[in-house]
C-alpha cells in the first residue's frame, strides 16, 4: 500500500530516508536492526507529517518507543491535547542506553517492550499516523525525570 511521503531517520548528517511503502519501511527495519546488532543498540525515528515522530530503539532484545507530536497533532483533534508519551510495561526504573545520532540517550527499563510489538506499533504509526491502542502510553512530564 502506497502512503504519501515519510521520513526515517538515524544518524545526524545526510538527509532522512522518504519511504513510501510498507514493504520499504520493513526492509529497512530490518537491515538496520542488522546494523544495530553489528554496531550496538540504535534509535530510529519516523515522522509522519500530520502527527508527528515515533522513535524506536533496536539492538537490545528489547525495545522502547517515544511518540513527539508535530505541532498540527499537539493541538489536538476535537480539542484533545497531545504531548510526548512513552509506551509503559511496569518494570523498573533502572537505565537503559541507545545512540541517537551520535549521541547516548537513556531509557527507564519500565519503558521496554518486546521489539516485535515495537516494530508493530511503528508500521501502525506508518500507515495512520495513530499510536496503536495494543501498547500501554504514559504521557512524559519533564519532571519525571
Amino acid at each position: 500500500m502506497a502512503v504519501a511521503p515519510r521520513a526515517l531517520k538515524f544518524r545526524t548528517l545526510g538527509a532522512p530516508f522518504a519511504l513510501r511503502s510498507m514493504q520499504q519501511l520493513q526492509f529497512t527495519i530490518e537491515k538496520l536492526t542488522l546494523r544495530s546488532a553489528r554496531r550496538g543498540p540504535m534509535l530510529i525515528e519516523l515522522y509522519v507529517p500530520e502527527s508527528g515522530w515515533l522513535r524506536m530503539g533496536l539492538g537490545l532484545g528489547k525495545s522502547v518507543l517515544s511518540y513527539r507530536p508535530s505541532e498540527a497533532a499537539a493541538k489536538g483533534k476535537n480539542g484533545k491535547k497531545h504531548s510526548v508519551s512513552l509506551a509503559r510495561n511496569g518494570g523498573s526504573d533502572d537505565v537503559v542506553y541507545w545512540e541517537w545520532c551520535e549521541n547516548r540517550h537513556g531509557y527507564e527499563r519500565r519503558n521496554l517492550i518486546d521489539t516485535r510489538e515495537a516494530i508493530g506499533a511503528f508500521e501502525e504509526f506508518f500507515k495512520t499516523g495513530e499510536l496503536t491502542a495494543d501498547i500501554k502510553w504514559e504521557v512524559f512530564k519533564p519532571g519525571d525525570v
